[in-house]
């Protein structure tokens, strides 16, 4: 029998029959209460503060609660729990963000009562809504939950609710109390190895035998990272000084890519981006699984295509972003990018 199956039988066995299982990937899921009549939607994780690897399920309730939940799951950086100090120390760090727009000068944590673990809140006043003259769309109320499991998994969760002691309010406790995190241990991306010369750049990192080579000598390291993926140590990103190209991508061990297959990427790719993609295609280029696309900009004698491309190779998962915007056709601009992925080559 399969472990990981094996394991998600065990756990579908010893939990409350009223639980319901999220799975985020074939190794990661967590029981939890879904109030009857709220909706759940699964999203990419967010990356916070200690948390090695993060999963996120959104809960909306139905119109009469006014309430909604956003819970991030996570795996400690470490894969264990967190110290009371570590603990402590997130906790005021965290806290911080709500402060900055909430009525109180300081947060007031009650006791999250939950199994295998330490868990807490603080409801906060949203500022801006106290006035009777100022009525700006949002909650009355955000509620700030924190839960660090004895199994090294980490909860972050935002409840927003406009009755702090109505039915929404004691639904959305209730379903964060019921959290049961299975994550499995945390696989790391190693930090990457640029080098530079004048045949071009290598691309790599000091536990893999495989490298990228990008012959050009006209790309230059953006060393900026804007969140999200950005902060991933096998993340890299180079603009070209002599051409409007760009090429980003990560670098990242071939157990994280967690997909049934690639199409399954591209659309969680894709969903992330907030524009109406344009000209859609799935091919092969060489050994890479490619989508290409492009994005709606307001000149309408330019383009700007993009290519994702994506390879598992060994012990390693490539993904590269390259794109190009330029007063030119699409199809020009794409077969400029398939060329350019064409000359890209992975040395092991």
């Amino acid at each position: 029998m399969n472990k990981a199956f094996a394991t998600l039988l065990f756990c579908l066995l010893s939990i409350p029959a009223y639980a319901e299982i999220v799975q985020f990937d074939k190794d990661n899921f967590i029981a939890i209460d879904i109030p009857a009549g709220w909706e759940a939607v699964k999203l990419r994780g967010t990356l916070l503060p200690e948390l090695g690897s993060a999963f996120d399920l959104k809960l909306t309730s139905p119109v009469n609660e006014k309430a909604s939940l956003t819970v991030t799951t996570g795996k400690s950086q470490t894969g264990k729990p967190l110290t009371k100090k570590q603990f402590d120390s997130l906790t005021k760090t965290i806290t911080a963000a709500y402060l900055s727009g909430s009525a109180e000068k300081k947060a007031v944590f009650n006791t999250l009562p939950i199994s295998g673990g330490q868990g807490k809140y603080s409801i906060f006043t949203n500022i801006s809504l106290i006035s009777a003259t100022n009525a700006p769309l949002g909650h009355k109320y955000a509620v700030l939950f924190l839960i660090n499991y004895d199994n090294g998994c980490l909860v972050y969760a935002t409840g927003l609710v406009d009755d702090n002691a109505g039915a929404g309010f004691q639904n959305m406790v209730k379903s964060i109390s019921s959290i049961e995190p299975s994550l499995a241990a945390i696989i790391r991306a190693q930090p990457v190895k640029i080098k530079t010369n004048k045949q071009g750049v290598t691309i790599g990192n000091a536990v893999s035998k495989v490298k990228i080579f990008i012959p050009s000598g006209n790309l230059k390291v953006v060393k900026e990272r804007f969140g999200g993926g950005q902060n991933s140590p096998g993340y890299f990103l180079f603009t070209d000084t002599k051409s409007p190209l760009m090429l980003s991508g990560w670098l990242e061990p071939a157990e994280r890519f967690k997909h049934a297959d690639i199409n399954e990427l591209w659309a969680l790719l894709s969903s992330e981006i907030p524009l109406e993609l344009q000209n859609t295609e799935s091919k092969k280029i060489g050994d890479w699984d490619v989508f290409l696309f492009d994005l709606p900009i307001p000149i309408k004698t330019a383009c700007s295509a993009n290519i994702q491309a994506s390879l598992l190779r060994e012990d390693v998962w490539i993904n590269l972003h390259i794109s190009i915007t330029a007063e030119k056709s699409c199809e020009s601009l794409r077969d400029e990018l398939a060329g350019y992925l064409k000359t890209i080559q992975i040395e092991s």
